[in-house]
């Protein structure tokens, strides 16, 4: 925990520079809340936390409701810090958390580690030791983001977290990651030249290489922790370093040095009985197990009846605590039940006409969208179907047109010299015009729906493969499922699966041998199935693919269509084309 000596300087230096967000204080009232800030943190340092509360309780009376300013933080942290130092643990915890809304409200990087480091040590001391180490990481980074040492005393300091985060993983068990961590936080300790974090840090340090059987190198830390803590007074970190070197020798069987050490701590803490109570039990609890393995029972009953009076005070103490809490929550609940009646009423008026304003307006905004949205969508299809019939009449017809006016001038030349190679040009000029007439067909059916459309796909590929099949007397087996046939309504499906088929066609026209050619097409599973195979040949893929694109026309067109297709040519040619619904059903063009 930090040192209450470093809290109040800074503070309020950086209260005063943040008057404009605490303008809705007078001067005075500002002057009477740093006042009783002083007067707790003074009640806090001399571990006197009820009458800290008082203090607290007051300046809660004085702050205003709902607001996130550097006042409403500290009381915050300092409300965490009384209930850390009385063990309740579970209030400490819920106060952290709204610390932590305060910080983000405000945005601020100094805060937010502050709150995540009282998170991660409120959750370390309740054994949810996983949570633990995750809020202390949190804060560690935004510590990266943070002014140097002298600019946030009054905040946790950088050695603060690591050395939380240290005993977190101490208590996980993982004590290389502990040392790690407890070695950072010697050294920022160290650099920020802050003497009670050394002294805790050389403590923890001490407490690990202990369980680590590391013994010389635990008397050296526990050693170091009080050479640290005697320089400012430290009873309650010496009174641990103590019990640790205790350990220490008990662990090797020295008994008697053992006894010592808790014989120092003892005496320590008579001299000094008001402490930190958390520390006192610590060290009582670790002397009674040492006077146990001892069988000193006469100084064992001592420690233990010295633990139960101080729990018994802290039960005490806490009772107080709670009812002191009990009545500061229910004024606190009276004044913000009184706060918020206020602004009801004043709110009233307005607050129908704000509602019928707003909804009429979001209504409003509601229709406008749906509408610019379907222009849009019409205005966007119709530029798509511009686009892809012009890229079609390009790329198909335009590629054929060139050719007829080559195959006319080749024919013109050659009408009187050569008048076999003029027909041959006119023969050419023939098959090109059908060509052209097959594909501005295919292009006026794509675009055409079922409903508007006398020919169905069934037909259409029919009348192609009968008049191209014929030739070499292979018999068409054609089976389209009438919901299939239906369910074909996308424009650029339908051209795609057109083409797709005809490519089909006309590989196996080519090269299949075949005697049969089968085609089914269905719907499965929210799928748009198309099966095509024959009873020839087969052929290589890669072979034929060196022939020319048809394979890899197909495959484009598939993508297109987001589909997925396998072919099989060992016994005969089998494709197998399977297309998302959605992708083939809807209407347009995408």
């Amino acid at each position: 925990m930090k040192k209450h000596s470093l809290v109040i300087l800074l503070v309020y230096i950086i209260i005063a520079n943040n008057l404009k967000a605490q303008n809705n204080l007078s001067n005075k009232m500002q002057q009477k809340i740093e006042s009783h800030f002083e007067k707790a943190d003074a009640y806090m340092e001399s571990s006197h936390y009820d009458s800290a509360q008082l203090y607290l309780d007051s300046i809660n009376q004085i702050l205003p409701i709902k607001q996130y300013t550097l006042f409403n933080y500290s009381l915050s942290t300092r409300q965490s810090e009384v209930y850390y130092y009385n063990n309740l643990q579970q209030l400490g915890l819920q106060e952290s958390y709204r610390s932590l809304a305060i910080a983000t409200k405000m945005n601020d990087s100094l805060l937010l580690a502050d709150s995540y480091n009282f998170l991660g040590l409120f959750l370390l001391n309740m054994d949810s030791l996983t949570a633990a180490v995750a809020q202390l990481k949190k804060g560690i980074q935004y510590l990266k983001t943070m002014p140097k040492a002298a600019d946030y005393k009054s905040l946790s300091m950088p050695h603060h977290l690591h050395g939380n985060l240290a005993e977190a993983y101490f208590k996980l068990l993982s004590y290389d990651s502990a040392l790690l961590y407890n070695n950072i936080s010697l050294q920022l300790a160290n650099q920020y030249n802050t003497i009670r974090g050394v002294a805790v840090a050389y403590e923890l340090g001490g407490e690990i290489y202990v369980t680590k059987r590391l013994f010389d190198s635990a008397t050296i830390f526990f050693n170091k922790s009080i050479a640290a803590a005697n320089q400012i007074k430290n009873i309650d970190v010496k009174l641990l370093s103590y019990a640790g070197l205790a350990k220490v020798e008990l662990l090797q069987q020295n008994n008697s040095n053992a006894e010592n050490w808790i014989a120092y701590g003892i005496k320590m803490l008579a001299a000094y009985p008001i402490i930190n109570k958390y520390f006192a039990l610590r060290f009582l609890q670790d002397a009674a197990l040492i006077y146990k393995t001892t069988g000193n029972n006469q100084m064992l009953v001592k420690c233990l009846t010295w633990k139960s009076e101080i729990d018994a005070t802290n039960l005490k103490s806490n009772n107080k605590q709670l009812q002191s809490i009990l009545k500061a929550g229910l004024d606190n609940e009276k004044r913000l039940l009184t706060f918020e009646v206020q602004q009801a009423v004043q709110e009233r008026k307005t607050a129908n006409t704000r509602l019928l304003i707003t909804l009429f307006l979001m209504a409003l905004g509601v229709v406008s969208f749906l509408i610019y949205r379907y222009f849009q969508k019409q205005k966007s299809t119709a530029n798509l179907i511009r686009q892809k019939i012009s890229q079609d009449l390009h790329d198909e017809i335009g590629a054929s047109l060139s050719s007829l006016q080559i195959y006319g001038t080749v024919a013109e030349n050659f009408m009187i010299e050569n008048p076999t190679k003029a027909k041959e040009m006119l023969q050419k000029i023939k098959t090109q015009s059908n060509a052209i007439l097959e594909n501005m067909s295919d292009i006026v059916w794509s675009m055409k729906t079922n409903e508007t459309n006398s020919t169905s796909l069934e037909i259409k590929i029919k009348n192609f493969a009968t008049e191209l099949l014929q030739d070499k007397s292979i018999t068409l087996n054609c089976n389209i499922e009438k919901e299939a046939d239906i369910a074909l309504e996308n424009m650029n499906a339908r051209r795609n699966i057109l083409a797709i088929v005809k490519e089909v066609l006309n590989n196996t026209y080519k090269y299949s041998q075949a005697t049969e050619l089968i085609i089914k097409i269905y719907i499965a599973e929210k799928n748009w199935v198309m099966q095509i195979s024959d009873n020839g040949i087969g052929f290589n893929t890669e072979s034929e693919a060196n022939k020319g694109n048809g394979l890899r026309n197909i495959e484009k067109r598939v993508a297109e269509l987001n589909g997925t297709y396998k072919l099989q040519t060992e016994k005969g040619a089998a494709y197998i084309f399977i297309f998302p619904l959605t992708k083939i059903s809807n209407t347009g063009w995408n």
